[in-house]
């Protein structure tokens, strides 16, 4: 238990020393890389249409359609990690929000695991929801409030998060660039 806590410092200070650092256009204009959803080239006129809205994501549970662009997003585990990558959640479970830092005010509770509030997630309305070894029932009713992501915990180390994170969300670079600045550390 203790080690978990010093990770997740150890994260939460890297976000916040990243933070400080500041980060300015990083993203780049490219299509998304890993589990992106393409299609093969095509004279019809609605297939060159190079601005797709959604992805193919794999989760726990299947494919999922999930937005290439999130504005908005509610995670019941992954918080420390999304503001690793530059990408502050609306809202997170009340685990992720005891004993936090300035970084992280402003972000709405959720519940508990046990009792998840879905009135409060569906009233922030999410673009995308991202979730850690939950069961399918509850996964199948917060894909009924936006796109869901179930990452499992126990399936990567602490750079494997940041890194899953990173390419559900987008950011990619700014995982790559985490890593580096942690790994000088």
């Amino acid at each position: 238990m203790r080690i978990k806590w010093l990770v997740f410092a150890s994260i939460l200070l890297l976000s916040f020393s990243l933070a400080a650092c500041g980060t300015s256009g990083t993203q780049s204009g490219s299509a998304p890389t890993g589990n992106s959803d393409t299609a093969p080239p095509s004279t019809d006129k609605a297939s060159t249409d190079l601005t797709a809205t959604t992805r193919t994501y794999k989760t726990a549970f299947g494919e999922t359609q999930i937005p290439v662009s999130v504005q908005r997003v509610v995670t019941l585990q992954y918080a420390s990690q999304m503001l690793s990558v530059g990408v502050k959640p609306i809202g997170a479970a009340s685990h992720l929000l005891e004993n936090t830092g300035p970084a992280f005010q402003g972000i709405e509770d959720v519940g508990t695991l046990e009792a998840i509030n879905y009135e409060k997630i569906l009233s922030l309305q999410p673009d995308l929801i991202i979730t850690a070894d939950i069961d399918k029932d509850v996964y199948d009713k917060l894909s009924k409030i936006a796109p869901t992501v179930d990452l499992p915990w126990m399936d990567y180390d602490m750079y494997g998060h940041v890194k899953a994170i990173g390419d559900i969300l987008n950011k990619q670079q700014e995982a790559a660039a985490w890593q580096a600045e942690f790994d000088k550390n």
